[in-house]
């Protein structure tokens, strides 16, 4: 099972709520970034990391989550070890 997930925290650009990823433990309602996050927001699994726009990513929590992808692209579903 994994430990980490993605969770949305809603931002309101113009008119329309846009999500913005953040990436936390399973069941944590505070991000990577220390964000305190909503309890009852979306989850992705994290798997689907590599998949949000980098415009929606909180770019602590994927600096933090993922140390080795310097360009934010691409982005490895592992954890680093020490999480």
């Amino acid at each position: 099972m994994p430990r980490y997930q993605l969770r949305a925290d809603h931002v309101r650009p113009g008119e329309h709520e846009v999500p913005h990823w953040h990436v936390a433990r399973v069941g944590a309602v505070f991000a990577l970034c220390t964000r305190l996050l909503d309890p009852v927001t979306p989850v992705l699994p994290i798997e689907e990391a590599e998949y949000v726009p980098v415009e929606r990513r909180c770019a602590r929590c994927w600096d933090r989550a993922f140390p080795d992808e310097a360009d934010g692209d691409k982005v490895s579903v592992m954890p680093p070890a020490w999480m």
